[in-house]
Order: C-alpha cells, then structure tokens, then sequence
C-alpha cells in the first residue's frame, strides 16, 4: 500500500505528461487528476498547473494560494464563488485586504495573503460602479445607483446611506483623513459628504456633462474631477469652490490621479491618450 506521500509524488510526477499531451488531450485527465489531489487532501499551495486542460475539476472550498492555471482551459470546472461583470475594485491601505464590485449588484472582499473571501455584501441593486476603502480600513464605501452605501467591515452592517443625486453615481473616493467621502455623477456634480453625520458638505457644480471621476489629493486640500466634457477640473475642498480646468483632451476624461506628492495630476482619456 502507498503512502500519502509517494501517491502524491506519483501525481505530481503526471502533470509534465499531460502538459506535452495539452493539445491533444480531451481534457478529462488532468481535471480527473486534480480531483484526485482533492480527495487525497493534498496541499495545492505552490502548485503549477498551467497549460493544462483540466475539464470538470470541483475546486469549491479549496484553498488555491499561488496556485498557477495560467493558460489552463478549465471548460465545466467549478469555483467556490462565481463573480458578474467586475466594474471596480479596490485594496485597503495597509494592504492587507482587497475588494470587487460587480454587476450582480455585490461586493467581496479577500484577504491578500491567502485569497481567502472574508465578507460579501449584496445589498445593492445595481451595477457597482466603484468601491473604496477608508483610510483605516474600517469602511468600505460603492456606489449602488444614485446612492453611497458606507459599511462597517468590523459589524458587517451597512452604517451609511448618502442620497442627494439625481444621477448615476460612477465613483467614490475617501479623503486621506478618512472624514469626508467625494461621490461623481451622471448629474454632472461632485458631492462632499461628512463621514461622521452624513450630511452633504458641498455640491461642486461646473461640469457641462457626466462626472466619471474623482480624486483627493494627498493632502486633501483639492479634488480633480474627470468629466465627459472632456476636462479635469480642480476644487477646493473646505470651500467647494472651483480653482481651475485642465483641457487638452479631445474626448471624456474617465480616470484622474494625483501623483504621491501632489504636484502632478495624470488623465486618461477615451481619446486613447494619458496627460
């Protein structure tokens, strides 16, 4: 009788042969292969699997730390989870955690160092256009339709409901001290909201099309807006008023970034080109 370790030396010893054999192979043998380190209960960490077919493999519930399917044709394989549409996602600052909204209307979040899924929040009806952590990684914030939804990671509850759009909401973003969080519309506004009382600090109005994004700077004093305009606009935060326009592209502005000391803004535009 073989021992653990020698069956599973000997399966480990098949993956180069079904590799050569990927373009001929119908598939079955390397998904009954993995199937059988399942039932074996061996540790997939570190694992290569890449360029292999591995036809109906049933990975739900297996921890797949660093494990490479790289080029791998997984056709009727089955995963723990099975995501919509990913529209954005985020990672906490201390990076320890990462999150996905999509087009089912949730939101996971995992942890970085073992991928392992930690919550999942389906309180949306809509696409979610963007997700943010706060500073502290306490908060996780998303747009769910002319809404921002504020969750507390440690409850697992939704703390926050900001509603005062008329518009699609596509971005939110949290101020570098956490207090304030800004959301960008399809109105063609940007709102400031206090973190702490929910209430609506300013509407900064200007835009003459849908507000796609929205930025602090590092030391957030000003936010930079990308719009269908076709301009980034800069605006004072504890004032809310309007400093200037940055133009130069020739179609709408999706994306806007300040560089880590603030003193740089880059742009990225429909018309294929950063500034």
């Amino acid at each position: 009788m073989r021992s653990e370790r020698e069956l599973e030396q000997l399966l480990t010893q098949l993956i180069p042969t079904l590799r050569e054999n990927y373009a001929v192979s119908d598939g079955y043998a390397g998904g009954n292969l993995i199937n059988l380190f399942i039932h074996l209960k061996i540790d997939l960490t570190g694992y290569d699997f890449s360029h292999l077919a591995l036809w109906q493999a049933d990975l739900r519930g297996i921890n797949l730390h660093q494990v490479n399917f790289s080029h791998c044709n997984l056709d009727r394989s089955i995963f723990s989870e099975t995501l919509g549409g990913v529209l954005s996602v985020a990672i906490s600052t201390k990076g320890e955690l990462f999150a996905a909204g999509d087009t089912n209307g949730e939101i996971r979040v995992w942890q970085t160092s073992d991928g392992k899924q930690v919550l999942k929040l389906d309180r949306c009806t809509s696409w979610v256009w963007s997700v943010a952590f706060s500073p502290d990684g306490n908060l996780i914030a998303c747009c769910d339709d002319k809404t921002v939804k504020v969750w507390d990671l440690r409850t697992q509850k939704l703390i926050i409901a900001l509603e005062g759009h008329s518009g699609w909401i596509y971005q939110v973003a949290f101020s570098p001290d956490g207090s304030q969080i800004a959301s960008a519309s399809t109105d063609a506004t940007i709102k400031l909201w206090d973190v702490k009382t929910s209430e609506c600090l300013h509407t900064l109005a200007g835009h003459e099309g849908f507000v796609f994004s929205v930025t602090f700077s590092p030391d957030g004093k000003t936010l930079a807006s990308g719009s269908h305009d076709r301009t980034v606009r800069l605006w004072n935060v504890h004032t809310g008023e309007y400093l200037k326009s940055l133009e130069g592209h020739d179609a709408w502005v999706w994306s806007v970034v300040f560089s880590p000391d603030g003193k740089a803004i880059a742009s990225g535009s429909h018309d294929q080109t950063v500034i």
